[in-house]
C-alpha cells in the first residue's frame, strides 16, 4: 500500500512545447508568419506567464491575433497570459496593404501539472558495508520500505513495507493512483528518494538519491516520462514513472 500527502505549491508554472509549424500565404502582398518564446529563456513561465509573440509578417498594414483561448489582439507584437495546461492553436491573420490576408498558425501544448505515477527500486546493497545483513543478529535481506520527500523535507510519498528482500525480490515496485501537482522547477527544487530498512523498528537509511526537477525536464524537445536515479557508489538504482497534464 502507498500512502500519499498532497503537495500544495502558491506559484504554478508551465512547460511548453512546440506541435505545429508555421503556415504562410500570400494575399494582397502580404505574408503572414510569427514565432513565440517565454520567460525564462528555457521555456519555462509561471502561471499567470506571459508568452511574448514576435510577429515576422511582411507587408502587412494590420493585423489580427487568435490566441486560442478566447482572447485576440491587433497589436503588432503582443504578449500573451496563459492560465492553464492545455493545447492552443494560435492563429496571426496579416491584412495586405492592398487588401486581401493571410494566416498562419502554431500549435503550442502547455503542460501545468505532474505527477509520480509508479516508482521502483531496481538495485540495493542486501548486506550492510561491514559485510553484515541489515537486520543483524538476524540473517536475511532488508526490510525495505521508500519516501519521496520535497525540497522543504515534506513526503510526497510513501512505499510500503516489502520484507526480506533478496535479488529474486528486486526490482521492488510501488503502483499508486496519479497524485498531481503543479510543476516549477524554482518552487520544487531539489527532492529526494529515500530508502530504508527495519530492523524490528529500529529505522536505517540505505541510500538518500536526491534529484532536480529542471535537470530532468528540458523543453521545448521534450518533457520525460520517468526519471532515472542512480547512485553507483552504493550500487543503488531506482526509477520514478512521470504523468503530465
Amino acid at each position: 500500500m502507498v500512502q500519499k500527502k498532497f503537495l500544495s505549491l502558491t506559484s504554478l508554472s508551465v512547460i511548453f512545447l512546440l506541435l505545429g509549424c508555421t503556415k504562410s500565404s500570400s494575399g494582397g502582398g502580404a505574408t503572414s508568419s510569427f514565432k513565440y518564446s517565454g520567460t525564462p529563456t528555457y521555456a519555462s513561465a509561471l502561471l499567470p506567464g506571459i508568452i511574448t509573440f514576435t510577429n515576422n509578417s511582411t507587408n502587412a498594414s494590420g493585423y489580427f491575433w487568435n490566441f486560442g483561448d478566447g482572447t485576440n489582439s491587433t497589436q503588432a507584437n503582443p504578449k500573451h497570459y496563459y492560465y492553464a495546461g492545455a493545447t492552443y492553436t494560435v492563429s496571426l491573420t496579416a491584412f495586405g496593404k492592398g487588401g486581401g490576408a493571410t494566416t498562419s498558425t502554431q500549435t503550442i501544448k502547455l503542460y501545468s501539472q505532474v505527477a509520480i505515477t509508479s516508482f521502483s527500486v531496481n538495485s540495493i546493497p542486501l548486506l550492510q558495508p561491514n559485510g553484515t545483513s541489515w537486520n543483524f543478529p538476524s540473517t536475511g535481506g532488508p526490510n525495505v520500505f521508500v519516501d519521496v520527500k520535497d525540497s522543504f523535507g515534506n513526503i510526497y510519498l510513501y512505499g510500503s513495507e516489502i520484507f526480506n528482500v533478496t535479488s529474486s525480490n528486486l526490482p521492488l515496485n510501488w503502483s499508486i493512483n496519479p497524485d498531481f501537482f503543479y510543476y516549477s522547477p524554482e518552487a520544487l527544487g531539489k527532492w529526494s528518494f529515500v530508502i530504508y530498512n527495519n530492523n524490528s523498528g529500529i529505522i536505517s537509511r540505505i541510500d538518500s538519491i536526491p534529484f532536480h526537477w529542471l535537470n530532468y525536464v528540458e523543453p521545448p524537445t521534450s518533457l520525460p516520462s520517468s526519471i532515472s536515479l542512480d547512485d553507483s557508489a552504493k550500487g543503488v538504482s531506482a526509477t520514478l514513472n512521470l504523468q503530465w497534464q
